[in-house]
């Protein structure tokens, strides 16, 4: 009986799989080759496997060469190539997709779909290396494995296994799973018979950055991840509601971070304040406009959530046509920061 209801619910996952992708392939696909695109100039080949150079040995003969070299004597005995010209990308990538029920309250859900299918269509067109799909909330769920190559059947699959409907988010949890997942294919590559080459690793965290007490604190987790030389991007889906039809005027805007001396009025506000930075987000609530409190030094301090948010690489997503523009953005910095700390 199991497994019938495992088999009934694995197919119910497929149907849903392949309906969402029909739903999102009209956005995500032109958005997928912009992606591929923008990543090539970006993410250059690292794995020699083309045939190059004029060398006295090497594996094949450079055809070319061999008129030239017995008319001269056989004095110009450059006539070897060898597989030094890069031509594929080994690069590691893991996309972690929040999968909490925040997600459906915020309305960042359609957003995130879109998201992860423009991901992984344009990462399989620039076969980019090893990608991994992971889900987590209150635990983290391996919805792709790095080892197998993205496809569109891969694609429909990984659709159809999101629920938001996950009770809390558990950023601990993402980030030692991810780490580890990581390194063990670090250790897959320089295991005899891998690639032998250093990777290149990034993880995409996919999410509403909306803070819960689950999250715990994530910076020394980011600090150790670096230390191990995995680069960690926060993709905030920013959704946006439809402009209402007709509302009344809205409230004057927040003033900016103060500072006020604590007292009993003051730590009424304070209190009020905390509720609604804690409350559940709604879709008409926009993350850049979350306020966070904070009593440094016994002084109570109103800011911007997102001017202290804890990952330092994050970009704010809120049309899933820019992300390929602002991915590579963010993935040229990237780069350039290992290059500068290699040299």
């Amino acid at each position: 009986n199991l497994r019938a209801v495992d088999s009934a619910t694995g197919g119910a996952r497929a149907a849903a799989g392949a309906a969402l992708w029909r739903a999102v392939e009209p956005i995500a696909a032109p958005a997928a080759r912009e992606l591929c695109e923008a990543l090539r100039l970006v993410l250059e080949p690292t794995h020699a496997t083309r045939l190059r150079g004029d060398y006295r040995t090497g594996k094949r003969l450079n055809m070319r060469k061999v008129v030239p070299y017995i008319a001269s004597g056989y004095r110009r005995d450059k006539i070897w190539l060898r597989r030094t010209k890069p031509s594929t990308r080994q690069y590691s990538l893991l996309l972690a997709v929040d999968d909490s029920e925040s997600m459906a309250l915020s309305g960042a859900a359609p957003l995130a779909v879109e998201a992860v299918a423009t991901l992984m269509t344009g990462l399989a067109q620039l076969e980019v290396g090893q990608v991994g799909v992971v889900a987590f909330a209150e635990s983290v769920r391996l919805l792709h494995p790095p080892a197998e190559p993205l496809s569109a059947a891969a694609t429909e699959r990984v659709l159809g296994e999101f629920t938001f409907g996950g009770g809390s988010t558990s950023m601990g949890e993402l980030m030692s799973s991810a780490v580890g997942l990581l390194a063990d294919q670090r250790a897959r590559a320089g295991a005899p018979g891998g690639s032998g080459l250093e990777q290149l690793q990034l993880l995409l965290i996919v999410s509403d950055g909306r803070r819960t007490p689950s999250w715990g604190d994530p910076g020394p987790l980011v600090r150790a991840a670096a230390a191990q030389g995995v680069r960690v991007c926060f993709i905030i889906l920013d959704a946006q509601p439809p402009p209402p039809t007709a509302l009344p005027a809205a409230p004057p805007a927040a003033a900016p971070a103060a500072e006020l001396p604590a007292g009993p009025g003051t730590l009424a506000r304070a209190a009020r304040a905390a509720r609604n930075a804690r409350s559940a987000p709604g879709p008409e609530g926009s993350i850049v406009e979350l306020q966070s409190v904070s009593y440094p030094n016994g002084v109570l301090t109103i800011s911007r959530w997102i001017d202290r948010f804890p990952f330092p690489y994050y970009l704010l997503l809120r049309d899933v046509r820019a992300l390929p523009h602002t991915l590579a953005d963010t993935v040229r910095q990237w780069v350039e920061l290992i290059t500068t700390a290699g040299s």
